[in-house]
């Protein structure tokens, strides 16, 4: 029979199957291994345009498999870009992020002079005024630029570059298998 869910007793030869044996990195290392190198994304050779909107919406959906690293990258780069050219926005993002740090950090409520706030009251005032703060700042308009940046970059990217002849195969092959 097996212990309960909750129970305080755990057998360590159990939960060894749960825990990873690898270092922490290796999921960075496996995700950004499959990053395309500078000269295959920009490959002038294999640029070329087409009218064709079947041309078109095949070359948009495989080069958006192959290069769905690349363009995660070129959204998290435009993404930081936004966010330090508006020094407002990096102070409204530090209050955000230490702000919930310090709230998670707390273990019983602050005690003032007239009465008690619990931690979920704290996170609440605390969400409701850095959403206030990101609405003044215009965060709102830094995030739909990233979004348009982003997505007519991928956009054109990924309709002017042909397929590579032995992208197909691989597609195929992780398809049927």
């Amino acid at each position: 029979m097996s212990a309960p869910l909750l129970s305080s007793v755990h057998n360590v030869e159990e939960n060894t199957e749960h825990v990873p044996t690898n270092d922490r990195g290796t999921f960075w290392r496996r995700h950004f291994s499959s990053i395309k190198s500078f000269y295959d994304f920009f490959d002038i050779n294999r640029i070329s345009f087409s009218t064709s909107f079947e041309t078109i919406s095949h070359r948009w959906s495989s080069n958006l498999v192959y290069y769905s690293e690349n363009y995660l990258m070129i959204t998290l780069f435009l993404g930081v870009f936004a966010i330090s050219s508006r020094v407002v926005l990096i102070f409204v993002f530090l209050w955000v992020t230490l702000g919930m740090y310090i709230i998670s950090k707390l273990e019983e409520p602050i005690r003032l002079i007239c009465c008690s706030i619990s931690p979920p009251t704290i996170c609440s005032m605390h969400g409701i005024f850095s959403l206030l703060l990101l609405i003044i700042t215009g965060a709102t308009k830094t995030i739909m630029w990233v979004t348009g940046a982003a997505g007519l970059f991928i956009f054109c990217h990924a309709s002017i570059m042909e397929p590579r002849a032995d992208e197909d195969e691989d597609y195929i092959d992780d398809v049927v298998v």
